[in-house]
């Protein structure tokens, strides 16, 4: 029966859940198919909660962590050995003076100064023009749609597209476009 399928027998992952599953629920289930130890994991800050996802055939852990990420403004840093899920624009953890960041190896005059930190900007020419957010409509039988947002301020023509296979309100996905 294996001709069917081309001879080759395919890999099945599902994860069933009778609660909420969050932004960090599937991201600790991918690190838990990438073979991460739990114990090297806090997805705690992953607190969105999600209607579904799926996982494609073929997917990179970090290709789903990056994607989640980038819709959810978080970060996956490691902290102490531990890999995190940290919401981004959070309360302060720590505040860092210029005497606490790293050194420079800097080969110029030594009675000119340099500056310890160097600060950089987006230019806003830089960003998208046209975002389109591809997701699965949880209303509409799990059907593929697109959102999309356009800002008339600049006449790039950069365009950016996001395609996630997760499930969500039509009004969320306007909201990450």
């Amino acid at each position: 029966k294996l001709e069917q399928f081309g001879n080759r027998v395919g890999n099945v992952y599902a994860f069933v859940r009778a609660s909420r599953v969050t932004n960090g629920d599937i991201v600790n289930d991918v690190c838990r198919i990438a073979n991460i130890a739990e114990t090297d994991l806090d997805t705690l800050g992953g607190d969105v909660i999600i209607s579904g996802y799926k996982l494609e055939t073929k997917f990179t852990p970090q290709e789903v962590i990056n994607g989640l990420n980038t819709i959810f403004f978080c970060d996956f840093p490691e902290i102490d050995n531990v890999m995190t899920l940290v919401h981004r624009g959070g309360a302060v953890e720590a505040t860092l003076t210029e005497d606490d960041l790293g050194y420079a190896v800097y080969d110029g005059p030594l009675d000119e100064a340099v500056d310890a930190l160097v600060e950089t900007y987006e230019n806003y020419v830089d960003l998208p023009t046209k975002v389109s957010f591809t997701f699965l409509d949880k209303d509409h039988n799990y059907d593929q749609i697109v959102q999309e947002d356009v800002r008339q301020v600049a006449a790039n023509k950069n365009e950016k597209t996001i395609s996630m296979s997760i499930a969500m309100e039509v009004g969320q996905g306007k909201a990450i476009a």
